[in-house]
């Protein structure tokens, strides 16, 4: 009996892999139900070095892939 089960579930799988998901589809944004406050993030990499001036402290780091004290 277990090999009959085991054997419907191997033949079952490959169905539900290629199954569509709830994110397929069309996605349509409605620009007017966005709220925006404040001012925009502003950042800049630049000769080496990362700048974001938007935040405070304003963060200058070099930007060469490695840990850096912001």
């Amino acid at each position: 009996m277990r090999i009959v089960i085991a054997a419907l579930l191997l033949l079952l799988l490959p169905g539900a892999a290629l199954a569509d998901s709830a994110f397929d589809g069309k996605w349509k944004m409605h620009p007017d139900s966005v709220k925006v406050t404040g001012k925009a993030n502003q950042f800049q990499v630049l000769e080496g070095m990362y700048t974001c001036s938007s935040w405070q402290p304003e963060i200058n780091v070099k930007a060469d892939g490695t840990d850096q004290k912001s």
